[in-house]
């Protein structure tokens, strides 16, 4: 079967700029001309009222408006120049801003009278009224602009705000995963020293090899926070079959994953601190054979991934009642990702211990949305 692309539905379209400084001054000028825009309307609806020639004088209505345009984008882009200033300077600079531009405007308003049309009007007095006209118009268009600054400041800052807690959720989870790298290493190196003491050379050299193979894949492998679920169990068949080598007759693995779940996603490296904690308190405690399962399951909209051993022997698992540092590892890494939407539980049960991780059931974004509705 083909694999259907299914498009990123966030991927900006070709004709938005990139540049946020163009997006900006994009926006602004859509806001400068919904200003004229009403301008426009208002003295139209006014040529009516007064029976003028609207057609005759819409050609200078729009000449007018996009000069007043032009001078509207001069101002927004001296408001955007001393923009970060206190609250006290950008009004004087508001009142200033919009003062100052409505003199070009007027003497243009006087210009195309006295041009195109058969009036005579003073200069000073037709410019005093023409100002006193539309400064109010350049005003209003300031403090929209401004407004429009502030609103973009505020998404800046809460979207800087979202990358920091972002970057400091990683590095917190970071740590954490550090925290299991080293006591795994800890672990496997103490097998290989096991392994060479009953002088099973071979057995440590294959031992050595399959650790250099994990580490390889670990370190090559991406450092996301998620992934497949199928991939992190691989991982963990990788180093059981490390400690396979140190406990060939004690140690059994069994795996159930459905397919329909191998691409939900899970935490890296999340269950490999319990699959030690069975190592360490059930297969190298006892004489016997321990079997060690995962189980990853579906529970309405939950993904449940249990990893448990029992051994006939009935070891007393009280001990591990969940209060190592793993355990605790595990759940401050579910806070870190989930929130309160995970969660850990961990006790003894018949003849061993189990651990179930209870998960939100996410699929990579090409995945199909019916798995999650099961």
């Amino acid at each position: 079967m083909g694999t259907t692309h299914i498009p990123d539905r966030r991927q900006r379209p070709s004709f938005i700029p990139n540049s946020p400084l163009v997006r900006e001054t994009l926006i602004a000028f859509g806001l400068i001309m919904l200003c004229w825009g009403f301008y426009f309307f208002t003295r139209i609806v006014l040529d009516f009222v007064r029976v003028r020639d609207v057609l005759g004088f819409l050609p200078g209505r729009l000449v007018v408006i996009g000069v007043g345009a032009c001078l509207s984008l001069c101002m927004y882009a001296v408001l955007r120049f001393f923009w970060g200033r206190s609250v006290w300077l950008t009004a004087a600079l508001v009142v200033l801003a919009s003062t100052v531009t409505a003199i070009p405007f007027a003497v243009f308003n006087w210009w195309m009278i006295t041009t195109f049309s058969a009036a005579n009007q003073p200069l000073l007095l037709h410019s005093l009224v023409a100002w006193s006209a539309s400064v109010h118009i350049f005003f209003a268009q300031s403090v929209v602009l401004v407004a429009f600054l502030y609103a973009r400041q505020l998404r800046q800052r809460e979207a800087d705000a979202i990358q920091a807690e972002k970057s400091q959720r990683q590095a917190e989870l970071r740590a954490l995963r550090y925290q299991v790298n080293p006591h795994f290493l800890f672990n496997a190196l103490n097998s290989v020293s096991a392994l060479l003491t009953s002088r099973r050379v071979e057995e440590a050299e294959r031992m050595v090899d399959m650790l250099a193979s994990y580490y390889e894949r670990a370190l090559i492998a991406p450092q996301a926070e998620l992934a497949p679920v199928r991939d992190e169990i691989e991982a963990q068949l990788r180093y059981l079959d490390i400690e396979r080598i140190r406990f060939p007759d004690r140690l059994e693995v069994e795996v159930v994953l459905p397919e329909a779940l191998e691409q939900a996603l899970a935490p890296t490296l999340m269950i490999q601190p319990l699959i030690e904690n069975s190592i360490k308190h059930a297969v190298s405690a006892h004489t016997t054979t321990v079997t060690v399962r995962i189980a990853v399951s579906k529970l309405a909209d939950s993904l449940v991934i249990e990893v448990s051993d029992r051994c006939a022997e009935a070891p007393d698992a009280s001990a591990r009642a969940g209060t190592g540092t793993g355990l605790n590892n595990i759940r401050n890494r579910l806070a870190a990702v989930y929130g309160d939407q995970a969660a850990l539980e961990a006790g003894p049960v018949a003849g061993g211990f189990r651990s179930v991780l209870a998960l939100p059931l996410r699929f990579k974004e090409s995945q199909d949305e019916s798995l999650l509705r099961g």
